[in-house]
């Protein structure tokens, strides 16, 4: 019986850990670079003291970015080891990483999920820009089902589209 967490080797999980954090190690080098921005001021403007109650506020909100990257690790490792063992078991789909598409950091994750299931990083970019461009556009949809009329109004874009509630797919499979 494995001790380990999630079944993940020592070294997997290092290098996960690596490649998860990337966006919260340019965050923490952005609130820095923001710092000496307001060093730089200090230093050189007759009225670069007053620069800091711009520069503080900026460098903790950036800095926050980066603890709440830091601390969704441990999600993203979860996800990660279940979608590997649904590869191994032959259950995985593409699709099942949607959802980790429109946030730039769990793109990483979706990433990481479709290299080991096989895809080919021409493909993985495709997928992933695929699905996170549907993830923008729905977000800015709003959807009304109305039950007594049986219909399903969506707007997108300002633009109506009203369709039956219980329609079939263009591939014949009915919608729920």
């Amino acid at each position: 019986m494995s001790r380990r967490p999630l079944g993940l080797s020592a070294g997997t999980r290092v290098r996960l850990w690596l490649r998860y954090q990337r966006y919260a190690a340019l965050l923490v080098l952005l609130a820095l670079a923001t710092l000496a921005a307001g060093l730089w001021a200090t230093w050189t403007w007759r009225w670069g003291a007053l620069s800091w109650l711009l520069v503080v506020p900026v460098a903790l909100r950036v800095a926050g970015f980066a603890v709440e990257v830091v601390r969704a690790y441990p999600r993203k490792l979860r996800a990660t080891a279940l979608a590997w063992r649904r590869i191994e078991r032959g259950s995985f789909a593409p699709v099942a990483v949607r959802g980790w598409c429109g946030d730039p950091c769990w793109r990483v994750v979706a990433d990481e999920v479709l290299r080991k299931a096989g895809l080919p990083r021409a493909e993985r970019r495709r997928v992933i820009a695929d699905y996170a461009a549907q993830l923008r556009r729905e977000a800015g949809e709003t959807i009304v089902i109305d039950h007594r009329a049986g219909t399903v109004t969506t707007w997108s874009e300002g633009q109506p589209s009203v369709r039956p509630l219980h329609a079939t797919l263009p591939d014949g499979v009915p919608t729920p």
